[in-house]
C-alpha cells in the first residue's frame, strides 16, 4: 500500500496529522468514485424496499455495515490495509459519530421506502445548505459568493417541488433529519481525519461502523425486523437477491468513497456531487421506481435544484485552479476557484 518513488499520487495519504496537498486530478477521481458507487447503491435500495416491499430498512441497514466491519477487517488480515487495534480510548474520538451514522442511515432508508428517487434526492438537497453552515462554524470554512449562490438555488428548486398538493410530510421529515446527520457527519469526519491523531482513515470507517453494530441490532430486535427479513418469501428471486447483495457490498464501498472524497476535497464538495449524481438518478428514477406522480409545479422545481448542482460544479470543478492548495491548517482550507 505504500507509494514508492515515481509512483503517481496515492489515493490514502500515508501521513498523519496533516492537511493534504490534493492535485485536481485526484479531487475529480474520487468524486468519481463516489458518485458512481452511491447511483448504484440509491437504485438498488430503491428496487428492494419499493419494488420488492422488503419488510425492513433496519436489517438492511444493519447488514450493510455488518459487511463493512467483516470487509475490513478481513483486509486487515491479508495486509491489505493497516490499521490500529481497539483501545479504550477509540470510542471517544469518534463520539458522537457512531450516533450520527445510526440516525442518518435509519432516516435515509425509511425517506427512500416512503419517497419516490425524483423527491428523495430533490430533499437531500437541503444538506448542501447545512453543510455549508456547519463547514462555517466548526472548520472556519466559508465558500466564494458563487458556491453560496449554487446553494441556495438547489434549496429554491427543492422548496418549489416540495410545495405539491398531496405531500408525504412522513417521508419529507426523514430525509431532513437525515440531511442534517449527513451534513453534521460530513464535517465531522473532515475534522477527525485531520487531527494529528492514532487513528488513520481505514481504522475510522472500520471504529464508526463497529460502534454503530449493537445499537442497530437492538433496533431491529426490538420491532422483530429479523424476524420479518428472515420470513420474506422473495429470497429465491434471483434479481432480487442480486439486488440486496449489491445493495449490502456498495453500502460498504460508499462509505469508503465518501470518506476519500471528504479527505481530498472538502465536506461541502462530497454533499455536492452526492447531489450531482442524483440530478442523474432523477431522471432515471422517474421511470425506475414507478412511484412518481407527475405535476409541472413538481417538475419545475426539481429542474431548478438541479441547475443549482450544475452551476456548483461549473464554479468548483470546471473553473478550478490547477495549483493544488497550499498546506495549511484545516480551518484555513477553502474551496478555489476562478473568480
Amino acid at each position: 500500500m505504500c507509494q514508492q518513488k515515481g509512483e503517481s499520487e496515492p489515493l490514502i495519504p500515508l501521513a498523519k496529522g496533516k492537511p493534504l496537498k490534493s492535485s485536481p486530478r485526484m479531487k475529480v477521481v474520487t468524486a468519481v468514485m463516489f458518485a458512481a458507487s452511491s447511483f448504484v447503491v440509491t437504485l438498488a435500495n430503491k428496487s428492494i424496499l419499493t419494488t420488492y416491499q422488503f419488510p425492513s430498512f433496519k436489517a438492511m441497514a444493519l447488514i450493510q455495515s455488518l459487511t463493512t466491519v467483516l470487509a475490513l477487517y478481513a483486509l486487515k488480515k491479508l495486509r491489505f490495509v493497516e490499521f490500529s487495534d481497539l483501545k479504550w480510548g477509540t470510542f471517544d474520538q469518534l463520539f458522537p459519530l457512531p450516533l450520527v451514522h445510526v440516525g442518518g442511515m435509519l432516516l435515509s432508508l425509511s425517506g427512500t421506502k416512503e419517497l419516490s428517487i425524483p423527491m428523495n434526492t430533490t430533499i437531500h438537497r437541503f444538506a448542501v445548505m447545512t453543510t455549508m453552515i456547519l463547514e462555517y462554524y466548526v472548520l472556519s470554512v466559508w465558500p466564494p459568493r458563487s458556491v453560496q449562490l449554487s446553494v441556495m438555488v438547489m434549496v429554491l428548486g427543492a422548496v418549489i417541488a416540495m410545495a405539491e398538493p398531496s405531500p408525504n410530510v412522513f417521508g419529507y421529515a426523514c430525509v431532513l433529519i437525515s440531511d442534517a446527520f449527513s451534513s453534521y457527519g460530513c464535517v465531522f469526519t473532515k475534522d477527525i481525519l485531520e487531527r494529528d491523531t492514532s487513528m488513520n482513515k481505514y481504522g475510522f470507517l472500520f471504529f464508526n461502523s463497529l460502534f454503530v453494530l449493537p445499537l442497530m441490532l437492538l433496533l431491529a430486535c426490538i420491532d422483530d425486523d429479523l424476524v420479518l427479513a428472515y420470513n420474506f418469501p422473495m429470497w429465491h428471486d434471483p434479481f432480487f437477491s442480486l439486488m440486496f447483495v449489491v445493495a449490502s457490498t456498495l453500502g460498504a464501498l460508499l462509505s469508503f468513497t465518501a470518506m476519500l472524497c471528504t479527505l481530498h476535497n472538502s465536506a461541502l464538495t462530497t454533499t455536492i456531487v452526492a447531489c450531482l449524481k442524483n440530478a442523474f438518478v432523477t431522471y432515471v428514477g422517474m421511470y425506475w421506481g414507478q412511484d412518481y406522480l407527475f405535476s409541472w409545479q413538481n417538475f419545475i422545481g426539481i429542474n431548478i435544484s438541479i441547475l443549482g448542482s450544475l452551476l456548483y460544479t461549473y464554479v468548483v470543478f470546471g473553473a478550478i485552479k490547477e495549483a493544488p492548495i497550499e498546506n495549511k491548517p484545516v480551518a484555513q482550507i477553502i474551496v478555489t476557484i476562478d473568480q
